[in-house]
């Protein structure tokens, strides 16, 4: 860890991110100081098992906190055993469908197995927010809140949304992102991973890390990958996904038939080409050297080597197209 300068980790952890809150000069000089202090920063990324399948949505975060990892700092992954019972609105129209304590227990296992199977148990430790938030009582709660404000809920454009076209907004769905900043104070999470729809989550993370005389964690902001339809978000209840645990020969024709226009972003965060790679790629299509259809064969092939190895991916290739 220590043979890397800050600027230089900050260089490489830019990559693919679409904001830094609450700037790039905030997460330099943690940075700096872990590296004068020789603390390794403690950077905290959280999912919810709403289901017992992960897809390439929960990589593109996934792959951000091993990039951290590997510059030598702590990668702790949430599982949200707690707040998967409450839900994440995540831009949502509509509530979302209640999930059982037993559902979200067994999901929960199940991507826990995926994610130490993918990138082994030594390299990151895995928590349960359920064991810190279920010991919490009625008044904990109360004192959580008490300086959290409606006004700063509502910055949530759904939220807001919901109101002014008079759709149910609960209560429930309001203290969501409260109680996802409550894991940051917890933790003493130094920074904290999240899509664009997770903004509010992570400010009241450093909302009440003030509040608990903690110094305010710093949010990297990573863009949604958009699924096979080409407009929404990737999300299983979509249909829309490409599951890790796909065949090697599913994988491959999903990737394959993503749309032109998320060629450029899925290299970005999927894959480990660097920026000048990227922009020969983006060239090659401008200009026509290259099919759209072979880039995403090529694609298809890089990631599908992730996940079940280049052999397997080229032999797949080489067999769909003789």
């Amino acid at each position: 860890m220590y043979s890397e300068s800050a600027k230089s980790q900050l260089e490489q952890l830019r990559r693919g991110v679409v904001d830094i809150i609450p700037s790039e000069d905030a997460l330099l000089d943690k940075l700096e100081r872990s590296i004068k202090e020789r603390r390794p920063l403690r950077v905290k990324l959280g999912i919810d098992p709403t289901s017992t399948e992960l897809h390439l949505g929960h990589i593109v975060p996934l792959r951000k906190l091993m990039q951290f990892q590997e510059l030598g700092h702590h990668a702790i992954l949430i599982i949200g055993t707690f707040t998967a019972l409450i839900g994440d609105p995540e831009g949502r129209k509509s509530t979302r469908p209640h999930i059982s304590r037993q559902e979200v227990l067994e999901n929960a296992k199940e991507c826990q197995f995926q994610i130490e199977r993918l990138i082994g148990s030594s390299k990151i430790e895995i928590v349960y927010n359920g064991d810190w938030l279920d010991q919490l009582s009625a008044i904990d709660f109360m004192k959580i809140t008490e300086r959290i404000t409606l006004q700063q809920l509502l910055t949530r454009k759904d939220f807001a949304s919901r109101i002014k076209t008079d759709s149910p907004l609960h209560i429930h769905e309001l203290m969501y992102p409260t109680v996802m900043g409550y894991d940051s104070v917890h933790l003493h999470a130094d920074v904290e991973l999240g899509a664009t729809e997770q903004v509010l989550n992570i400010y009241m993370g450093r909302e009440l890390q003030e509040q608990h005389d903690q110094e305010p964690q710093v949010g990297i902001i990573l863009p949604i990958l958009v699924g096979l339809d080409g407009t929404e978000k990737m999300s299983k209840s979509l249909g829309n996904y490409i599951g890790i645990q796909e065949t090697p020969k599913r994988m491959f024709d999903k990737v394959s038939s993503i749309p032109d226009s998320q060629i450029t972003l899925y290299y970005t965060l999927l894959t480990s080409k660097s920026t000048s790679e990227i922009s020969k790629i983006e060239e090659e299509l401008r200009t026509g050297l290259v099919s759209t259809e072979v880039t995403k064969r090529n694609l298809a092939i890089e990631i599908v080597g992730i996940f079940h190895g280049r052999e397997i991916a080229e032999r797949i290739n080489i067999d769909n197209f003789e």
